[in-house]
């Protein structure tokens, strides 16, 4: 009889044994039909068939091959496992926290019924999620005691295996008892008593924070390190969040995430408070500006003139080992958003202890993989290895609901894991007939309340009501026939555009609708800038107070600051400005060297005090009415001294601009519910509800 080798080794699926036998196509067949995949079949790196090491596999295999009349299977015996199946997937299993979630691992169950059990087990439960690197899955540590229930019934040693493994059931109880305490933190008398006492000598003589800022601390320490400070623009949620990084010394590094021109305040911040701490701004060839590669080039000689670009000032750099591009290890690791793909991987290798999401409205973005998906993807996988991760926004929902999901998944993926059920409840639903609308609002007094105990939120009335009253006030400008008549000529033509779709039959497209707003809003823009540069003219003379005006288009911003050059020093910040610059910028202006500073809203709506100014002009308005907010409190927060603050809207009557107003009232309202409470139900988009005021007025023919 022919003897079979063996071998035993291991690969994906556990041990197995490598049978070397001479090939027979019957006797090959037979096993597959007997056996199955991946019980039995063919190993390329062994370069022979093989079987799984279970003793009921082994023992089947042997009846097979014995059957046949021809094969010794001695050797085949000997080497199999005298472990039961159920044994064997139990020595194998083993489990991790990191942060809130629970890892699980087993290797593959050969017994189809036991398998089919174990993974719908696993997919009962709510949160869970498949990882296709790891090939492993992950549950809400909230959730280990309910998988541990169900697995006990159906499948007893892979249960056993979660609570015996080492150190496992204690971070279990760990996180659980985390979860419970922080969803219900109240901040007591004691508390902030031992806070405030915990603080004293970790900031430089002179420096101390306010007592609502201890607050946030608290609440940070109360909830674990992992919470959502979502304070209104100008309470000062960077310097809460340095002072919870203070009572914890042991928790470096820490990783903060902001956008691009908030770097280097946050580097201003950290070393003003915590001097002794190393702090690294990571940055790339786009940090440079013109004259770093100037300065760097003059100082390269006979290479300086191969340099002429970011880019190949960076290779350079590289090249010398100048460690640009690289991330070292540092107190405090300060990236943007744009550069997280890039880093990623680089961050994780770092270990960090603490990472601090700033602005963390920025991860609402969802669906293609596009770029702002692939930024949201990247910050996220970097969240689920901090052990702490405090997010800061006092916008965490710009417009509607729905942008709310990713930062309260990425606090609480136990209590928020599925998206689809929270779109269903809180986002008003609907179907066009194109598929499922979610820009509406429903239920936000109950998400209001689920979301209390996640987040500290105070407005500035509530802590600050030393700050002066801060009045809107919306300036119509009543348009002369010449003036508007570039206005009448766009406007007259989308109303044959318009028309033309209907009578064809076509449906107005989404895009066409935004295009149209744009072209409007953008042409009003224009028509303002004369009467914007008289008002500011006026403004300055009267008052000789430094100002600052917000624009939206690029064309806007330089036309109207082209008109101010002889009211003093007029300076821009837009989206070309670097980070060092624009704050060189902001503290001119805050010496008073700067009479008129003129401002891309978006590009200068986040990380800046302008409190020198007591009053802000706005060319253009937002689509998004926080954005707006945003703008008005860089005047409007801690270190305003003036007796008033006013927000001033510059709007042309009998156009767009009248629409959007109250388009963008009845948005900040919607906003205001979910953050604050009440309760407000809204469906339609502001695009939307635009081109509905539109059709009423023009009398458009549109198919619904």
């Amino acid at each position: 009889m022919e003897t079979i080798a063996v071998e035993v080794y291991r690969d994906a699926y556990g041990e197995r044994l490598a049978l070397k036998y001479k090939y027979n196509a019957d006797t090959n067949q037979l096993l597959k039909d007997g056996l199955t995949f991946p019980r039995f079949m063919w190993d390329k790196e062994q370069r022979a068939w093989s079987i799984q090491n279970v003793r009921h596999v082994v023992s089947s295999a042997c009846e097979l091959l014995e059957g046949v009349g021809v094969y010794d299977t001695t050797l085949v015996r000997k080497h199999g496992t005298t472990l039961t199946g159920n044994e064997q997937i139990k020595s194998e299993c083993w489990t991790k926290v990191k942060r809130t979630r629970l890892y699980l691992h087993w290797p593959y169950i050969s017994d189809s019924y036991q398998r089919e059990t174990v993974r719908l087990a696993v997919r009962s439960i709510t949160g869970r999620k498949f990882h296709a690197d790891d090939k492993c899955w992950s549950i809400p540590v909230a959730q280990a005691r309910t998988l541990y229930g169900i697995l006990e019934q159906v499948y007893s040693p892979l249960a056993k295996a979660i609570i015996d493994n080492e150190g496992v059931a204690k971070d279990v109880e760990d996180s659980i008892q985390r979860v419970e305490i922080s969803s219900a933190a109240e901040l007591t008398d004691s508390k902030l008593a031992e806070i405030n006492k915990a603080l004293e000598g970790k900031f430089p003589e002179g420096l101390d924070l306010y007592p609502f800022q201890k607050v946030a601390v608290a609440f940070a320490e109360m909830s674990g390190g992992s919470c959502l400070i979502g304070d209104e623009m100008g309470i000062g949620k960077t310097i809460s969040t340095i002072g919870y990084a203070a009572l914890h010394p042991t928790d470096r590094p820490i990783v903060v995430v902001c956008p691009s021109n908030v770097k280097f305040n946050w580097k201003k911040e950290l070393c003003k408070w915590l001097p002794d701490e190393k702090v690294h701004v990571v940055s790339s060839e786009s940090n440079m500006t013109a004259e770093d590669v100037k300065q760097l080039a003059s100082t390269m000689g006979a290479f300086g003139d191969s340099v002429k670009t970011r880019k190949s000032a960076e290779e350079y750099l590289t090249s010398i080992g100048s460690g640009i591009g690289t991330v070292p290890m540092s107190d405090f690791v300060i990236i943007n958003y744009d550069l997280m793909l890039k880093y990623k991987n680089e961050l994780i290798k770092l270990a960090p202890r603490m990472m601090i999401i700033d602005e963390v409205h920025y991860l609402k973005n969802s669906g293609p993989k596009n770029k702002p998906v692939q930024r949201t993807a990247s910050t996220l996988e970097l969240a689920e290895v901090c052990p702490k991760v405090i997010a800061l926004s006092g916008t965490a929902i710009s417009s509607r609901p729905k942008e709310f999901f990713n930062t309260l998944n990425l606090m609480r993926p136990d209590q928020f894991p599925s998206s689809w059920d929270f779109l269903q409840r809180y986002c008003d639903p609907w179907n066009d007939g194109f598929g499922w609308n979610f820009d509406g609002a429903s239920n936000t007094k109950e998400l209001h309340e689920r979301t209390r105990d996640l987040c500290i939120r105070r407005l500035k009335s509530e802590v600050l009501p030393e700050l002066p009253p801060k009045t809107r006030t919306f300036l119509p400008i009543h348009l002369e026939k010449k003036e508007r008549s570039p206005y009448d000529i766009a406007q007259e033509e989308w109303d044959r555009k318009i028309d033309d779709c209907y009578l064809n039959g076509e449906p107005l497209p989404q895009g066409t609708m935004l295009n149209m707003l744009n072209d409007l809003r953008h042409i009003c823009g224009n028509i303002k800038v004369g009467y914007a540069a008289d008002w500011v003219k006026q403004y300055h003379l009267q008052t000789g107070k430094p100002i600052v005006v917000f624009t939206h288009h690029r064309d806007v911003l330089k036309r109207l600051a082209g008109k101010l050059q002889r009211v003093g020093n007029v300076q821009t910040i837009n989206g070309d400005t670097s980070s060092k610059k624009r704050q060189e910028l902001v503290d001119d202006f805050q010496a008073g060297n700067i009479s008129v500073l003129i401002c891309n809203t978006i590009a200068a709506k986040e990380g800046i005090t302008l409190t020198a100014a007591d009053t802000v002009l706005f060319i253009e308005r937002e689509w998004v009415p926080t954005d707006e907010e945003q703008a008005e409190d860089r005047i409007y927060r801690i270190g305003q001294e003036s007796q008033h603050v006013h927000a001033v809207y510059l709007s042309c009557a009998g156009t767009i601009d009248e629409h959007f107003d109250r388009v963008v009232e009845e948005k900040r309202v919607v906003v205001k519910a979910v953050l604050d409470g009440g309760n407000v139900e809204q469906r339609k988009g502001l695009v939307s509800e635009l081109v509905k005021r539109l059709k009423a007025e023009r009398g458009w023919r549109i198919k619904e």
